[in-house]
């Protein structure tokens, strides 16, 4: 995920770490961390809360297009899946 650059269609599988409720910019969101092992990537699901199901130590794979919003690797509401 390091190598990942902005406007790239990603697809990452890691473990929530942090997890919060609460505005971006100025809208309702569940704003998770995703961990892989080589560096985080910041979930932004907007207009929800919570997500079912995510919660922290929860293992995740995600796909979604990845932005920058100050100088962190972002995803706006990206599909994803659990894994068992």
């Amino acid at each position: 995920m390091v190598d990942a650059t902005e406007r790239q269609r990603v697809v990452v599988s890691g473990t929530i770490v942090a997890l919060e409720m609460g505005p971006w910019r100025e809208v309702a969101a569940c704003i998770a961390q995703l961990d892989d092992g080589t560096g985080r990537l910041t979930l932004v699901f907007t207009g929800v809360r919570p997500v079912p199901g995510l919660v922290e130590g929860v293992r995740c794979t995600v796909e979604g297009t990845v932005l920058t919003d100050e100088a962190e690797l972002t995803v706006w509401n990206p599909f994803y899946r659990f894994e068992l």
